[in-house]
């Protein structure tokens, strides 16, 4: 590199710090238009990090064959380590939308892939909560997430377009509209898949197109020694590597405001499975999975796919880990995590069994709602372990427990119990999963999939489904964790029991919904 010159990093890094220099006060206006001070309240700062699809089952530091995450493990010494904590859904809208309104789906509406919540959740979540004394900021390279978190609108006063940090965009709209890469790219998509068209084709955009490859070929070049499988792309089709994040999201912090909010939505190890060249066949060990019996919902995957598939997902989590604990240490060389609660999560988990293959399925197996949960706090020193039920809408009362804020009588979630904060989970309480993606939209339930946990039984309804009406499925995790037995016609009793708690929930939902 010559005198003069900067890398790709190297610019990032300054493109953060210079857009942060403009918001890097310490007085913001509030909604009234008056000014507040970050300083008034001596707060802790709060930053919540969400991989996307990491199931807790491909995790080592709970258990998992493959050491997939050493450098969460050596976080977890330190933290307070959740073991039975579930997502709300099977995928990102439910999963994050719970996560960040303390709600679960039928309340925020959530539960489209491509929906949107209720309009009164527009207010309703931790941005709004905690703008008026805290900089909020948030990251997220998965169009679904970002497509949430553009409702909460002046709430997140730091959201940076996923185009100032993706190497490449394989669609033509974001081109046309960099300011709204969510409605263009959606429109584009709707375009492709009603006429059958190829947007890069020669008779529709071949200069274009031209254009765009040597622009790819430019940047893979390259990166292709890095990558042998490719770039990591993400819904919008758009190519990037998770060090320019892991990068931005560290000079965000270090610049914003104290105190601070900061969500930051990570793609990875989400679909496709493309880590860095170190971490490519480190889990060739000839290891395999039980093999499941296929499920009614079956897609028909061979067994040896789906093992193929899930030695590459944990190659991605080995990498995604990597960053992480690469992020970690720069937090704490940076003296950040001494005033700060640092939430490690997914919004959902992945599935490679029954012939099912990732996560966009009616079930909800464990892979599927099982995902990690791992806290953090200031100076702590200790790991802490709690095996209670814990759900994702228990986030946001214990944040703002943490910031003594009061919690809103709309929000569902129970206070976390975090090491020396005073606080006891209910033992017996009921933890819920809905799918509910072809069911019509702020509609009664018809077509959907419910899970209750509770204590160690696992109760699944499909309802609705053609040629699955009403199927129920009941496990014990305690001593069947791959869930293999179906109980529910031998245990009729505890089947009696959650089958009325479903349904009872149901009733509710549907009640207030006409």
């Amino acid at each position: 590199m010559t005198t003069g010159q900067i890398s790709r990093r190297e610019f990032l890094k300054l493109l953060a710090l210079t857009s942060l220099a403009g918001l890097g006060i310490q007085r913001l206006p509030d909604k009234t238009g008056n000014t507040i001070s970050f300083q008034e309240k001596k707060l802790p700062n709060i930053i919540i990090v969400v991989f996307d699809a990491l199931s807790a089952g491909h995790i080592s530091t709970y258990g998992y064959h493959h050491e997939t995450t050493p450098h969460l493990s050596d976080f977890a010494e330190k933290s307070t380590v959740y073991h039975r904590h579930y997502a709300a859904g099977n995928f990102t809208m439910p999963g994050t939308a719970s996560l960040l309104t303390g709600t679960y789906p039928w309340a925020h509406g959530g539960y489209h892939q491509f929906g949107t919540i209720k309009d009164e959740f527009q207010a309703k979540n931790l941005f709004h909560l905690l703008s008026e004394y805290y900089f909020t900021m948030a990251f997220t390279r998965n169009p679904i997430a970002r497509g949430l978190i553009n409702q909460f609108g002046d709430a997140v006063h730091q959201f940076p377009n996923v185009e100032e940090h993706s190497i490449f965009s394989s669609t033509y709209s974001n081109l046309l509209f960099p300011n709204d890469p969510n409605a263009s790219f959606w429109g584009e998509k709707n375009v492709r898949d009603s006429f059958r068209i190829n947007l890069a084709s020669p008779f529709v955009s071949s200069v274009v197109n031209r254009w765009i490859n040597s622009k790819v070929n430019e940047e893979t070049k390259k990166l292709k020694n890095l990558f042998p499988r490719g770039l990591p792309t993400n819904l919008y089709g758009q190519n990037f590597i998770l060090e320019d994040a892991i990068d931005w999201i560290i000079s965000a912090v270090s610049m914003a405001p104290q105190p601070f909010f900061g969500y930051f939505h990570l793609f990875p190890p989400h679909f496709p499975y493309r880590p860095r060249r170190e971490f490519i066949g480190i889990f060739d060990d000839g290891w395999q999975p039980i093999q499941k019996p296929p499920h009614f919902f079956t897609e028909g995957r061979s067994h040896e796919y789906l093992i193929e598939e899930s030695r590459r997902y944990d190659e991605f989590i080995a990498y995604a880990d990597a960053e992480f604990g690469r992020f970690i240490a720069e937090l704490k060389s940076r003296g950040i995590l001494e005033n700060t609660y640092l939430i490690f999560t997914s919004d959902h988990g992945e599935m490679f069994e029954r012939g099912i293959f990732k996560h966009v399925t009616p079930t909800l197996f464990e892979p599927l709602i099982h995902i990690p949960l791992v806290i953090h706090r200031p100076h702590q020193i200790q790991r802490k372990d709690i095996l209670t039920l814990t759900s994702c809408i228990d986030i946001v009362p214990t944040i703002l427990n943490i910031t003594g804020n009061p919690i809103p009588e709309w929000c569902q979630g129970e206070i976390l119990p975090i090491d020396d904060l005073e606080t006891t989970l209910n033992d017996d309480r009921g933890i819920f999963a809905l799918e509910a993606k072809t069911n019509a939209q702020r509609a009664r339930l018809t077509t959907f999939t419910i899970a209750l946990v509770k204590n160690f039984y696992k109760m699944i309804h499909y309802k609705g489904y053609a040629g699955y009406e009403n199927e129920y499925e009941l496990y014990d995790l305690e001593t069947d964790p791959e869930e293999l037995d179906n109980i529910y016609e031998t245990n009729p009793e505890i089947a009696a029991a959650l089958r009325n708690d479903l349904e009872q929930k149901v009733s509710e939902v549907n009640l207030e919904i006409d």
